[in-house]
């Protein structure tokens, strides 16, 4: 599907795992830079609705789910899956909020049951109001 021979994917990665990882970690980042100016709501939807609609994710899950299982067990964790950590972490501290794990694991929970775009604005919605402060926020000095 890449248009590129088989043999030239396997000289720049060395296993089918890495091409995943790879192709998550990019698609963590392309996700990241379309959420970066929305709302939180609207980006936990529109991340949500990206993993559930996302055709290569759904054909491995369909294909190979023990591949899928290994990029969000793998330790230490892939790169897409830092990238994933570090963008909601950063995104709910500068809201003042808590919770990345939480929001990680409802975001991968897509990748094994995706949903229907109303139940995804439903679910994130609920999230967001949800999600506990940043205790970390109460210690920071304002400037």
């Amino acid at each position: 599907e890449a248009g590129v021979a088989k043999a030239t994917l396997y000289n720049h990665f060395r296993t089918k795992d890495d091409v995943w990882a790879a192709l998550v970690e990019a698609e963590v980042r392309a996700v990241g830079a379309e959420c970066a100016d929305l709302d939180l709501v609207d980006a936990l939807a529109h991340a949500a609705r990206r993993i559930s609609e996302h055709a290569a994710l759904r054909r491995v899950a369909d294909t190979e789910p023990a591949a899928l299982a290994g990029l969000l067990t793998r330790r230490p964790p892939a790169a897409g899956w830092r990238a994933a950590e570090e963008l909601v972490r950063s995104r709910l501290a500068a809201a003042g909020l808590a919770g990345d794990d939480l929001v990680l694991r409802w975001l991968g929970s897509h990748l094994a049951a995706p949903a229907t775009p109303p139940a995804i604005r439903t679910a994130a919605e609920a999230l967001a109001r949800g999600l506990p402060p940043d205790p970390a926020a109460d210690r920071k000095v304002p400037a």
